[in-house]
């Protein structure tokens, strides 16, 4: 029907396009199988094809590591380690601990374990101090590193890693938010709501979209194109065979096709403006508010809240909104997990810690380009031009973040018949998309034939609501 037909191949039922080529198939005994996606197929391993490592190596290292340690619970400073080795104990390695706060060590040291049999455990103190009474996060952070060198392994080798949450720290926001907001001044038009301040800077916002148009710093926009609600990810290879693209297929255009219904801006007692944006999502029968709450240097909170109806609706790949930088500020720095990318259900192996790179080397080049560079439990980050000069994003919770040198469709999913879109082949554009997500749906991985990603690791569309600050840097 409408240019589809269908076709018995192979003992398998196969919808094709009118050129032939595969859409979805059923296959024997199989059931389901999915959307076809031969592109990397016995090229998707761990280790790519030039012996480089693909990031989801490191988490099989982190969950296989033989050397175990957890707090002891009710105590300070004591510690349980388990040894999981077969047949050796753990005097060949030594224990390098650090307590960490914004990712810097203010206690840290070196020592042996305890005498642990094979498949037994033991425990042992650390010599901590206590926490200062300072409000800030501070994390325990173990590394396992071997004392001599061996055949293929040298000495200091990080066999095992673990890392514990000591104190949580209070919310962030910006310099002075909690004081009232002086010299802003609102101007609305018939196309435009702008809000400035005597030192340069400025934000708008269109009528037509009730989306952010200019995040400004004398007079130089940012900006190529502002927040706008995203709830697609580009699909990855577990995604590709357990039907994700049809199940949720309802998501991908969500976010632009948004319809504004309402916007309006009102000057607050304590002199801040609040910007409001409500949206209609009529496919999926759901409502957006989006407010910012403009302060002091026109640094804003961003609350993002969406209400779904009564329509049946499946899980969101994505929950979140992306904005589009100059290509200019694209040092990244964050406070979250890294240095590799990192997922809800793919993030053991990342520490909690503070890293910087370019954006583009936050890109990994996936034999078929997917989904790629996400970072989870990010407190903060920035981007940045070569002076220094960018915005700062900080979650009122903890974010899932991601930016790239092009646009999400470049790495969106294509069929092998239509097109092989290798990662490789993707090219750095002048630009920054970023992804300033509440969450992403896990990745899944039970298999790469149909399983689909655990539940706890989905994204329930029931009502949401999560906030975060945007301010600009430098001068």
């Amino acid at each position: 029907q409408g240019g589809f037909i269908w076709d018995w191949v192979d003992q398998t039922f196969a919808k094709k396009d009118e050129k032939g080529h595969d859409i979805w198939a059923f296959g024997g005994d199989m059931g389901f199988v999915g959307i076809v996606n031969d592109s990397n197929f016995c090229a998707n391993g761990l280790v790519a094809a030039d012996r480089s490592l693909h990031p989801h190596i490191k988490e099989v290292k982190k969950v296989l590591q033989y050397v175990h340690i957890e707090p002891v619970p009710f105590t300070a400073n004591r510690l349980s380690v388990t040894n999981r080795h077969d047949f050796i104990g753990l005097e060949g390695y030594r224990l390098q601990w650090a307590v960490e706060c914004e990712g810097k060590a203010v206690q840290q040291g070196t020592l042996d374990f305890p005498l642990v049999a094979p498949r037994s455990r033991a425990c042992f103190e650390l010599p901590l101090k206590a926490l200062p009474d300072d409000g800030r996060e501070y994390f325990l952070t173990l590394r396992t590193l071997t004392k001599e060198a061996a055949p293929m392994i040298p000495a200091g080798h990080e066999v095992a890693i673990d890392q514990y949450l000591l104190r949580r720290g209070a919310p962030q926001h910006p310099a002075g938010w909690n004081q009232p907001a002086t010299g802003l001044q609102l101007t609305e038009t018939g196309d435009a709501i702008e809000v400035k301040d005597a030192a340069g800077h400025s934000v708008s916002f269109s009528r037509q979209s009730g989306e952010l148009t200019t995040l400004g710093i004398q007079g130089q926009n940012l900006l190529l194109q502002g927040l706008q609600p995203n709830f697609w990810r580009p699909l990855t290879d577990n995604d590709v065979p357990n039907g994700h693209l049809v199940r949720c297929a309802t998501w991908r255009k969500a976010g632009a096709e948004a319809r504004l219904t309402t916007i309006r801006a009102e000057k607050q007692a304590d002199g801040k403006v609040r910007v409001t944006s409500t949206y209609r999502l009529e496919e999926q029968d759901s409502d957006l508010c989006v407010s910012y709450l403009i302060g002091q240097g026109c640094a804003m909170q961003v609350n993002f809240h969406f209400v779904p109806g009564r329509k049946a609706l499946p899980e969101m790949p994505r929950l979140g909104m992306r904005l589009i930088l100059q290509g200019g500020y694209d040092q990244m720095e964050w406070m979250g997990r890294g240095p590799q990318e990192s997922y809800a259900d793919r993030f053991s192996s990342a520490l909690i810690g503070r890293y910087q790179a370019s954006v583009w080397e936050q890109y990994h080049p996936y034999v078929r380009a997917q989904e790629s560079a996400n970072h989870t439990d990010v407190r903060w980050l920035t981007l940045t031009n070569a002076s220094g000069q960018g915005i700062r994003v900080t979650g009122c919770q903890p974010l899932s973040v991601s930016a790239w040198n092009f646009p999400q469709e470049e790495i969106d999913y294509r069929p092998s018949q239509v097109e092989r879109r290798h990662g490789g082949s993707i090219e750095k554009k002048d630009m920054v998309w970023l992804n300033i997500d509440h969450r992403q749906m896990g990745v899944g991985g039970d298999n790469t034939w149909g399983a689909q990603v655990h539940p706890e690791y989905t994204i329930t569309p029931h009502e949401w609501n999560y906030s975060f600050f945007v301010e600009m840097v430098g001068r």
